[in-house]
């Protein structure tokens, strides 16, 4: 999961909470989502990750490939989901964190999963072929 919600102050400092400014515009992607991570370079503390919806698109494009129902983690899982290629991100790692699965003996459980390898690969291949 990434969030795409907060904003920093003017000197990077902060995280700002005015709600009358955003880290985004649209059509950039907001709020948290679940992602795929694409590279993750540990000495840059940074990410390349690829946002998903769970909402269907409107029409069917070559930018957006279909995760099926029971490859994401957690309540994820009983729905289908879209991964947006046309809007691949880099992220700090502080903005990642393990998808909530649900509760175990009294505590909080998180998952990561393994992305289908064919999956990946066109997810890879579409932002190849954009940018």
């Amino acid at each position: 999961m990434c969030s795409f919600e907060d904003c920093w102050d003017n000197n990077n400092s902060q995280i700002c909470t005015d709600k009358s400014i955003t880290a985004n515009i649209r059509p950039e992607i907001g709020k948290i989502r679940p992602v795929v991570v694409i590279h993750a370079p540990k000495r840059l503390r940074m990410a390349m990750v690829v946002p998903f919806t769970t909402q269907k698109p409107q029409q069917e494009t070559r930018y957006t490939v279909l995760i099926p129902q029971g490859a994401m983690p957690g309540i994820l899982a009983k729905k289908e989901c879209w991964a947006l290629c046309d809007m691949p991100k880099t992220v700090s790692l502080d903005r990642l964190q393990k998808p909530f699965s649900g509760k175990k003996n009294l505590s909080v459980s998180y998952k990561t999963t393994t992305l289908d390898t064919d999956k990946f690969a066109e997810i890879k291949a579409i932002i190849k072929s954009v940018f």
